[in-house]
């Protein structure tokens, strides 16, 4: 299908007659038209802020809460170690192989764990049972 002459020249009157339109639109027109699109730029993009701004204060607060959990983790297993240590002191200590020991004479048994009695006769009931670990550790050591 061939378009004569005059219909080619038909088509880019009409083309040109529409860009004049637009040119031709009045300038508060223009002005409304940018500025209503820039507008709805700026909202979205401000949406787009306000939801990134909520995924970070939701990340802030679930990393606060790990932070303190593992905090708490820690201040557990630093106890656990020092307590683990404690009672490592007590088993390997000279009282725990006197009484482990079968070779050992019975009266030398009970001298030996007469003597460790009265040191642990000193520690306090009250103490809870990591201090009193703990003491019987030092004493074993020292």
């Amino acid at each position: 299908m061939q378009l004569g002459l005059q219909a080619h020249v038909d088509l880019l009157d009409s083309l040109r007659s529409k860009q004049t339109e637009v040119r031709d639109m009045p300038l508060w027109l223009q002005i409304i038209v940018v500025a209503s699109t820039l507008a709805g730029l700026g909202f979205a993009a401000f949406g787009m802020w306000v939801g990134y701004k909520e995924k970070q204060v939701e990340t802030s607060a679930s990393l606060n809460e790990l932070k303190d959990t593992v905090a708490k983790q820690q201040k557990m297993l630093e106890a656990a170690e020092q307590r683990f240590r404690n009672l490592e002191t007590i088993v390997t200590s000279q009282v725990w192989d006197v009484v482990h020991d079968d070779q050992l004479p019975e009266a030398e048994k009970q001298k030996s764990l007469s003597q460790a009695r009265v040191e642990l006769d000193d520690v306090p009931d009250e103490e809870a049972d990591a201090d009193q670990v703990a003491r019987l550790a030092n004493r074993l050591k020292g």
